[in-house]
């Protein structure tokens, strides 16, 4: 049959089997890239701005940490109040920040790791409150001995649970890395 046709046919024919060629595997290509960005969407939209968040977190706790303690070993009222203003500045940052992860939470599981995180922070928030009026009536080493023996174990509590839900927030992006499509179908 293809003897038949005339050279300008044959080359039509030519030029049309690879144009569908062309069409075909343009087709797959775009099929795997739209797979690819919707995979790569999903990280970028759920554990993404959690993993940003609750670094923010953590980040709170330690300086609260180390604010309440420079607190308690200060000397004079005067070298205790920049850290008190500071320590009110992070506990309110906390706060925020935690009110924002909050809106990115989108499993169960994840809420029910959050939703032991702000119990936590309150009572060690509480702890630090005493410990902080004992210093600032400069009575370091009582406010030392109850951030050691009432607020360090709050503290501990409470980055046990952020740590959960970091931990949490790595392997859902993981898991979802691993489902997004590397290579196209061909």
């Amino acid at each position: 049959m293809l003897k038949r046709l005339t050279i300008g046919k044959r080359m039509l024919l030519c030029s049309a089997i690879l144009l569908i060629l062309l069409a075909v595997v343009g087709g797959i290509s775009y099929y795997g890239l739209t797979r690819t960005e919707a995979g790569l969407q999903a990280i970028v939209t759920d554990p993404l701005p959690g993993v940003y968040d609750i670094g923010r977190m953590a980040d709170c706790i330690g300086h609260l940490r180390a604010l309440s303690l420079i607190h308690t070993i200060s000397p004079t009222p005067d070298k205790k109040a920049p850290y008190r203003v500071e320590i009110a500045k992070r506990e309110k940052a906390f706060r925020e920040i935690a009110a924002s992860y909050e809106r990115t939470i989108t499993t169960t599981h994840e809420r029910e790791l959050f939703v032991k995180i702000t119990p936590a922070f309150e009572a060690y928030m509480a702890s630090v409150h005493r410990v902080l009026e004992l210093s600032d009536r400069l009575e370091n080493q009582a406010a030392g001995d109850l951030y050691v023996a009432e607020s360090r174990p709050l503290v501990l509590t409470l980055v046990q649970a952020v740590n959960a839900e970091v931990e949490f927030n790595k392997t859902e992006g993981g898991d979802m890395a691993m489902k997004c499509p590397t290579e196209t179908p061909i």
